[in-house]
């Protein structure tokens, strides 16, 4: 009984850590999402909107998601710093994509994008979480307009994924995307 018991223990008071990269186009919202998780799981206020900068470069935090311990690593989304990207693909266990809904034209690129990174050889089961920002504008697109833009269901088909409308202004949607990824870390 005393050896159940304390593998119960060690089981639920095991910390795990995981990576996971936070990747979109330039202005999709990257940053203010991740200062607004800062905000939810580490207890510090955000920068305030107006003083968020667009990412040069890279920007890691950790997070604790009860049991994990997340290390997020925000990675510039301008067209110049795509190709460094692959650098941080190793043993990464999980993507965290960001669209910009609110900017259509911005989505084939997005897609394209989207397409190239999930292709990489060391992604290649690695869950993806696609963040449908900027869902508090109202002409963003529907969730179900941006899912098929991006062509999710052909793209993400090999591995576990969701798409989740959110917004990084007001936190919709950001706890219950977060939720989906704390659940996947536990299942692998």
């Amino acid at each position: 009984m005393f050896s159940l018991a304390c593998g119960y223990f060690n089981t639920w008071s095991t910390r795990r850590e995981v990576r996971l990269l936070l990747l979109g186009l330039s202005n999709a919202g990257k940053t203010t999402i991740l200062e607004q998780l800062k905000s939810m799981y580490k207890r510090k206020n955000p920068l305030p909107f107006h003083k968020i900068q667009p990412t040069v470069g890279l920007n890691i935090v950790e997070l604790q998601f009860r049991t994990i311990k997340a290390v997020v690593w925000d990675v510039g989304g301008s067209e110049k710093f795509r190709p460094v990207w692959e650098k941080y693909y190793q043993d990464i266990n999980a993507v965290l994509f960001v669209v910009d809904s609110n900017d259509m034209e911005c989505l084939p690129s997005a897609k394209r994008v989207l397409k190239e990174v999930v292709g990489h050889p060391d992604l290649c089961e690695t869950p993806v979480l696609i963040l449908a920002n900027k869902q508090d504008l109202n002409s963003s697109l529907p969730l179900e307009v941006v899912e098929a833009m991006l062509d999710v269901d052909g793209a993400l088909k090999d591995r576990p994924f969701h798409v989740q409308a959110c917004s990084a202004y007001t936190r919709n949607g950001i706890e219950a995307a977060f939720f989906w990824l704390i659940k996947q870390m536990r299942r692998n």
